[in-house]
């Protein structure tokens, strides 16, 4: 039994209705999750952090297209940032604002070099770089020799720098 071309018509139109909704529901979720890290309490603020951390990373796992949560969340970029250094040093909030910040950083934001370095010798760099997959770990490897290669660099920034480079390389 062979649909009719019509039939072909309707499906497309309803599979594209459904992508809308879904797209929709996607970007109303990530401004709801970034509005509740920034005026939640800290332990709000790690649970949503850590929440948009994990689709993030799912999101980049899928090859097909602009995964939907790093579509909507680069918008947002700009609100990180203030969060990020009202955070604690050290605690687990800031450190998943700063994962967050180096995927937007690194991949959306290019001309923001300065504060992608900050955001990684900030973040949680015991996974950093298998996590957000091969575009990250290219865009993150040219940052690292930029800055390590800078002449402006004393030795001790140098040596902040190694750390990271040695995740890297490994």
């Amino acid at each position: 039994m062979t649909k009719s071309p019509k039939g072909k018509k309707a499906g497309k139109k309803q599979t594209a209705v459904s992508e809308s909704a879904e797209m929709e529901e996607t970007e109303k979720l990530v401004a709801e999750l970034v509005a509740k890290a920034c005026s939640g309490s800290p332990a709000e603020a790690e649970a949503a952090l850590s929440d948009l951390r994990d689709r993030a990373k799912r999101s980049t796992e899928t090859s097909s297209g602009i995964p939907k949560v790093l579509k909507f969340l680069p918008r947002h970029t700009d609100e990180l940032m203030p969060l990020f250094h009202t955070l604690q040093p050290g605690c687990m909030a800031r450190r998943y604002c700063a994962d967050i910040l180096t995927l937007l950083l690194t991949t959306f934001k290019a001309d923001r070099e300065e504060e992608t370095l900050l955001m990684l010798l900030r973040a949680t760099s015991d996974d950093l770089m298998t996590l957000w997959g091969a575009e990250f770990t290219r865009n993150t490897g040219n940052i690292l020799a930029k800055a390590y290669s800078n002449e402006d660099n004393t030795p001790e920034d140098k040596a902040a720098l190694l750390p990271l480079i040695k995740v890297w390389i490994y």
